[in-house]
């Protein structure tokens, strides 16, 4: 009989564990539209600016990633969420492109590169659950 105690509480607190996790990390109604409209100004800006269209797309991930509940640089954050992207390898080259961008003066990149590395970046997006 005390057996019996033991595996119901097993499965309660398990559940209990499963719930919890399944419950954290769930982006509301409202950063859903809050992060549709920055990637709408994101998809505006490549035109004007593709290096900022770039830097902002990685900020967006930046956010997102935080939201589902994942903490550090993000370097760390793709890390640790790299199993819910369907293409991990695609991301990092955008986050890495990024970085180059971000810190080196002489980086060129062309229109065609950026629409390549923000496809990557919503696909990313797209992963977490974040419909644009």
């Amino acid at each position: 009989m005390m057996w019996l105690y033991f595996i119901i509480g097993g499965v309660v607190f398990f559940g209990l564990i499963f719930w919890v996790n399944g419950r954290r990390g769930k982006i509301s109604i409202e950063d859903q539209q809050k992060m549709q409209i920055y990637w709408a100004k994101v998809v505006n800006l490549v035109e004007i600016n593709p290096k900022e269209a770039l830097l902002e797309a990685d900020k967006l991930l930046d956010v997102a990633l935080k939201i589902k509940g994942f903490h550090g640089s993000l370097g760390e954050k793709l890390k640790r969420a790299g199993p819910l992207f369907s293409h991990r390898n695609e991301v990092w080259q955008a986050h890495k492109m990024r970085n180059r961008l971000a810190h080196e003066l002489d980086v060129k990149v062309s229109l065609v590169e950026v629409k390549v590395f923000l496809s990557y970046f919503k696909q990313a997006l797209n992963d977490l659950g974040i419909r644009l």
